[in-house]
């Protein structure tokens, strides 16, 4: 009877069904929505069912909160669209806002576009790194949006809130997308500002604690820091060494940076010769090995992995597969 009973159990338990790898999805943060070939092939190869679409920021304009770089639609989207607001925290932090007014107006602005596009969104993502100083606004701010939106409402999640959840809150959201990324300040060293793997360490175990449930957002995207006299000038968005072929204006050093040779403007910045370039980015070892710690210490595993961000630029430089890849080491 033991043994009957003990085959029985491996029998129910072999009978199971395997739990399923999360979705794939991708954040799009272009001010222009329009898919060219690539990224209409990215989704179509994930089944992404979902775009998560900033439509707007929300920055100051005479100390008054005011929408900054609204989408503008050149064709109309077949996924279901999660609209992105992004909030910069001085915002937050002026003491005479009105948080239900500023909902409202979120809201607002939000369906004005859709009605415009003839679109229907049933959930938002709001987008801010607040800090202990705007938390209670910002958190305040949330409790006003759940009342307006007509579905999920979810947040985005810093590594630092994670470890430190304990002073900077959990946001009173559905779900937090965590940003696994952009882990450290921008350098003229070779670090890795996007990924470290030694910061990331120092935040992994708190996820274990973590009680707000969580969708994983993974980077794909690169840029180019731009380096004079050993101080960061500033960041050039979506550069990768194809762009830096050209030997007659780019020299490539030793250690991997790119030495400008003749003063100039390149990618739309003025450029002097001696000033560098350092290219960072997430190759596939990286991702694959930025997932494999995440399932390690996540505590809920995630229903959704959402790279950021589909662009031809960023898609290019991986395989057809990888997102797939990706999602199922999660399991």
């Amino acid at each position: 009877m033991k043994v009957y009973g003990l085959l029985l159990l491996l029998l129910i338990c072999s009978c199971e069904p395997a739990q399923d790898p999360p979705a794939v999805s991708f954040y799009y943060w272009k001010t222009t929505f329009k898919l060219d070939p690539v990224e209409r092939t990215a989704l179509a190869e994930n089944s992404s069912e979902k775009l998560y679409l900033r439509y707007f920021d929300v920055g100051l304009s005479q100390g008054k909160p005011f929408p900054i770089s609204a989408i503008i639609f050149k064709e109309r989207p077949t996924q279901t669209i999660i609209p992105v607001v992004y909030i910069k925290n001085e915002v937050l932090l002026q003491d005479n806002i009105s948080v239900s007014l500023l909902a409202k107006q979120i809201s607002d602005y939000i369906q004005q576009i859709n009605k415009h596009q003839k679109l229907t969104t049933q959930e938002l993502q709001i987008d801010c790194d607040w800090t202990l100083t705007s938390k209670a606004r910002f958190f305040a701010l949330l409790e006003a949006l759940k009342k307006l939106v007509n579905g999920p409402l979810s947040a985005t999640i810093r590594l630092h809130q994670v470890k430190y959840f304990e002073k900077t809150g959990i946001p009173p959201v559905d779900y937090g997308v965590l940003m696994y990324y952009n882990m450290g300040k921008l350098s003229p060293n070779m670090t890795n500002s996007i990924y470290d793997s030694k910061t990331a360490a120092g935040y992994l175990r708190s996820l274990l604690v973590y009680p707000l449930a969580l969708k994983i957002a993974l980077p794909i995207f690169g840029w180019g820091v731009h380096i004079r006299q050993g101080k960061v000038i500033n960041l050039l968005n979506r550069l990768s060494a194809e762009a830096l072929a050209d030997t007659h204006v780019f020299e490539r050093q030793t250690d991997g940076k790119y030495k400008i040779l003749q003063d100039g403007s390149y990618f739309g910045q003025l450029f002097v010769a001696g000033d560098l370039i350092k290219l960072e980015a997430i190759d596939t070892p990286t991702l694959d090995q930025m997932a494999t710690e995440l399932n390690k210490h996540i505590n809920n595993k995630p229903t959704e992995i959402i790279f950021y961000d589909l662009d031809q630029t960023n898609i290019q430089h991986y395989a057809h597969d990888l997102f797939q890849k990706t999602a199922a080491r999660f399991h």
